[in-house]
């Protein structure tokens, strides 16, 4: 959702001169986090400048009188302003009527969506997370998919606002998005029927493991901080005796709620976030203004490269301080702040007028090229910071674990299964029949073969050998989806997680652990295991 801060009574000279500042990553299909800044318009002084505009004209005269078709001088004027911008960075952008008027869009459930989470990333139009429970999630549409077409049309030099105003729509209507996916030779198609997106910000909290509280926070709405205060208050009153907070896949939200969403963890007066631009406006620092209620709880926060901005903020903020550990991989590493100011004609430009910074010092933004594209390992040597105690970490932008445990890779089976909506579909069959599927539905080997012949109708091709490898996920995911069918999602979820092999390692890594101690010796005695054995899935960070 997009928030806009409601401004002081101003004259009309100031009114015409005001920035809108924009504060949340959540247009339910894009994936911006803006932070509050205010300045008012930075005019040209240096001397060139006027020479430089007066050469400009002098092309756009030319071209309108010479060139060999008649070109139209607004559409010159707005394709030089977003060649202007996109040379800047991925998330400074030239928003003309139409764009202008989407983002002004109250979005609180007033259009249809697909439930994605999009920006730019190495020029591509790139899925930052799919939001749980959403059609796009439901067709298995994952972090990091690039969007290469539209409907068919390709989305190269596309921005992210055009690509919100391409992907919503009517609800019940449908959008076909062709998909290119690491470790996929060729691109493959997906149909996905646009819904009403409604944003809960914790779709499930509960005790997993022995005695574990797990609660899996999916954005930074208005309530978030709210409802993360009373899961976790809910949780330990379970005496629960270590805390697993679950951000994979969160692409962030509001500001303000990051810092509260901190204040649950870092102790009162700490600083959670502050900014950095070229002027002293642009500066800000944000400390937490309450007691933390967690206390001496063992804490792991979960994150993946669906992790962003907000929840960068978050994990970071916890990492520096030593409140817990963050396991995972890299985080998206978006930690920019873009200002929209409104120009003539009812457009406007959002530009990037600062940078978020962790309290260590790291600067939570991925380094990227003037064109957009990230920064490689071998450009520059990542900075180093210390923690509060003084453990080595990383800048570079983006959030590095302490412990990586990376995500096993889907098979080419279960891509097709998922993007068919097959599981689904399935489900809905089962549910639909006679047969009693008790509270706890489990597939037996007659379902498992209802479910082959399934598959074999809805022509996807395999053999015995691959739905026997991909047997667990296979049974784990269709007694989701019946659970969730008879039962609501929470119910769906608890099956969810016990095929998460993330989430497994996580609580592997805190048995036997009681206090925040305890868990670092455990981290200690991981990373030995791992530089022991360098093929395990699971290591550490240096």
């Amino acid at each position: 959702m997009i928030r806009t801060e409601p401004l002081p009574s101003e004259d009309r000279s100031m009114r015409n001169a005001r920035s809108i500042l924009v504060t949340t990553c959540t247009i339910l299909v894009s994936g911006v986090f803006l932070g509050f800044m205010t300045d008012g318009y930075v005019q040209a002084t240096a001397s060139g400048t006027y020479s430089y505009v007066h050469l400009f004209t002098e092309v756009l005269d030319e071209v309108k009188r010479n060139y060999v078709d008649d070109i139209d001088a607004k559409d010159l004027v707005h394709s030089s302003i977003r060649g202007m911008m996109r040379d800047l960075d991925a998330h400074s952008v030239f928003l003309d009527e139409t764009a202008y008027g989407e983002l002004r869009i109250d979005t609180k459930g007033s259009f249809g969506g697909l439930g994605i989470v999009i920006s730019i990333r190495d020029d591509f139009l790139t899925v930052m997370s799919p939001m749980e429970g959403t059609p796009a999630w439901q067709k298995g549409i994952e972090a990091g998919d690039r969007i290469v077409a539209i409907e068919g049309e390709p989305t190269d030099g596309i921005t992210t606002e055009e690509a919100v105003t391409k992907l919503r729509g009517p609800k019940g209507t449908d959008v076909t998005i062709t998909i290119a996916r690491a470790g996929i030779s060729d691109p493959f198609d997906f149909t996905i029927t646009r819904d009403v997106i409604a944003i809960k910000s914790i779709p499930f909290a509960g005790v997993v493991g022995d005695r574990i509280g797990y609660v899996r926070l999916v954005n930074f709405s208005e309530v978030a901080s709210e409802e993360l205060a009373l899961a976790m208050e809910d949780l330990l009153d379970q005496d629960v005796r270590a805390m697993i907070l679950d951000l994979r896949n969160n692409s962030g939200g509001l500001l303000e709620q990051a810092v509260a969403v901190a204040d649950l963890f870092v102790e009162k007066g700490k600083l959670v976030v502050y900014t950095k631009g070229r002027h002293p406006s642009d500066s800000r620092e944000w400390a937490a203004p309450h007691r933390s209620i967690l206390g001496e709880i063992p804490l792991v926060v979960m994150v993946n490269d669906g992790t962003a901005s907000a929840s960068e903020i978050v994990s970071g903020a916890i990492q520096d301080y030593d409140i817990g550990v963050v396991l995972g991989v890299s985080t998206y590493g978006k930690g920019s702040v873009q200002t929209v100011r409104n120009l003539s004609s009812g457009t406007a430009l959002k530009l990037t007028t600062a940078l978020y910074y962790t309290p260590s010092g790291r600067s939570i933004h991925r380094p990227e090229h003037r064109s957009g594209k990230s920064a490689s390992d071998e450009d520059e040597e990542p900075e180093h910071f210390k923690t509060e105690s003084g453990r080595p970490i990383e800048g570079g932008g983006g959030i590095k674990p302490d412990v990586v445990v990376e995500a096993p890779e889907a098979s080419r089976l279960l891509i097709d299964i998922l993007r068919k909506d097959l599981f689904f579909k399935f489900a809905v069959e089962a549910t639909s029949s006679d047969r009693d599927l008790g509270d706890r539905p489990r597939v037996s080997d007659e379902m498992l073969y209802e479910f082959s012949q399934h598959l074999r109708e809805a022509e996807i091709e395999f053999d015995d050998v691959e739905l026997e490898e991909d047997r667990e996920y296979i049974v784990s995911a269709i007694s989701r989806q019946i659970a969730t069918k008879l039962h609501g999602m929470e119910a769906g979820y608890r099956f969810g997680l016990e095929a998460d092999h993330q989430l497994g390692e996580t609580i592997d890594l805190l048995d036997g652990v009681l206090t925040k101690d305890d868990l670092w010796v455990k981290v200690d005695e991981t990373r030995a295991l791992a530089a022991a054995d360098p093929e395990r899935i699971v290591t550490l960070t240096e």
